[in-house]
């Protein structure tokens, strides 16, 4: 086996025996350092630390088993291998040899081609485990500094989710109290305002302030502990009329549309849906107000039958023949704050959050949302409930 040289150190007594190894090794190429007893020889692998040890056992002072035990002491040398070399052939002696950390025993007379192999395989095998070594170590600093940076880096996420709630909350409350005076002064100057050009000016204050007490609420909603801890409180809901109920408040409220909104219903309809009425309000709420704010004219509906994916479910659905959504951004109208339009001109208004809270509610019902659209065509979302919620 060939390998590439390294540093040796021969802790032997006999003249003789240094010669032949030293001259055997140094024709190989390998680096040979001596010592001619075991005190010296601990010595000179501290200062020099050589890449493997050939160490005789019977020495004046003390004797390599002992030497051996020293050098396994010291934690620089501990993994280093040595060879140990005897004229000593009982099972015994290779036997204690190979309990102190030896890895290798040589008899004497030392064979040179063989030396040569042994050794260059321990090297081999030496150098293998100590890349590995550093290898693993470089892996596993590696690995601790990435922990360290998604440690902090989640620490500076919390910290800033937190911050973000507690400005929106702060910047709600501060909308919110400005807005209740406007609101109730617009409906009841409305009341008592005759001159039409007056009417219209009132309708438009009127109808923006309510535009914004929307965007406040679902500021408040995503905000608020409540946006991911949603209290559910279900009962016993009577489908159709809170069908009729949810069509009449919409077409009373937008009276300035061309169009109302339609509802259709299967036949088969449990008379009782058992959820939360004020939760299943609130998602219907968002899907028609967005399927009235971006469709102008045309028509938008809601339907409401059986759902054949979930055994004793139900699907609404709310559909328009409005603008559509892009097919590579259908996905993402879920995700908080996310607007298809993100210019500053954009034609409709929003923060962008009424469809994600609108799905964080269905889960906690129990349901899911899920949209289909074609853009320039109009957008359907649907509502999976089951018909039991627990």
């Amino acid at each position: 086996m060939k390998t590439t040289p390294g540093k040796v150190l021969l802790i032997e007594d006999t003249l003789s025996t240094i010669q032949m190894v030293s001259d055997t090794l140094a024709a190989a190429g390998h680096t040979v350092y001596v010592a001619n007893n075991g005190e010296k020889g601990i010595t000179r692998a501290a200062k020099v630390m050589p890449e493997l040890i050939i160490l005789d056992i019977m020495m004046p002072g003390i004797d390599g088993y002992e030497t051996c035990r020293r050098l396994k002491k010291i934690p620089e040398l501990i993994d280093i291998p040595v060879i140990f070399s005897s004229a000593l052939r009982e099972s015994f002696d290779k036997v204690k040899a190979f309990d102190l950390g030896a890895v290798d025993y040589v008899a004497k007379p030392i064979e040179p081609a063989e030396l040569i192999e042994r050794i260059n395989t321990h090297l081999s095998l030496y150098r293998l485990r100590h890349n590995l070594e550093s290898e693993v170590k470089s892996r596993t600093e590696q690995l601790n500094r990435k922990n360290e940076e998604l440690v902090i880096a989640w620490e500076k996420a919390e910290e800033s989710s937190r911050t973000k709630q507690e400005f929106l909350s702060v910047l709600s409350h501060e909308l919110r109290t400005p807005l209740n005076p406007v609101i109730s002064y617009s409906s009841l100057l409305l009341s008592e305002v005759t001159d039409p050009e007056h009417l219209e000016m009132l309708q438009s204050i009127s109808t923006a302030a309510q535009q914004m007490t929307g965007l406040v609420s679902d500021l408040l909603n995503y905000a608020s502990k409540e946006s991911t801890d949603t209290f559910v409180c279900i009962e016993d809901v009577d489908l159709l009329e809170f069908l009729n109920n949810c069509v009449a408040y919409f077409n009373k409220l937008s009276q300035d549309k061309v169009f109302e909104l339609h509802l259709d219903t299967a036949s088969d309809l449990p008379t009782f849906l058992r959820t939360d009425k004020i939760r299943l309000w609130q998602i219907l709420h968002k899907l028609i107000g967005n399927a009235f704010k971006f469709c102008n004219d045309g028509k938008v509906s809601m339907s409401c039958h059986l759902d054949n994916d979930i055994q004793q479910g139900v699907v609404f659905c709310v559909s328009d023949t409005g603008i559509g959504i892009p097919k590579d951004k259908q996905q993402s109208v879920f995700q908080p704050f996310y607007q298809a339009d993100t210019s500053s001109t954009r034609e409709y208004p929003g923060v962008g959050l009424g469809l994600s809270i609108a799905r964080r509610i269905a889960e906690k019902l129990q349901g899911r949302l899920r949209l289909e659209s074609v853009q320039g065509a109009g957008t359907q979302v649907y509502l999976h409930l089951p018909v039991q919620a627990t």
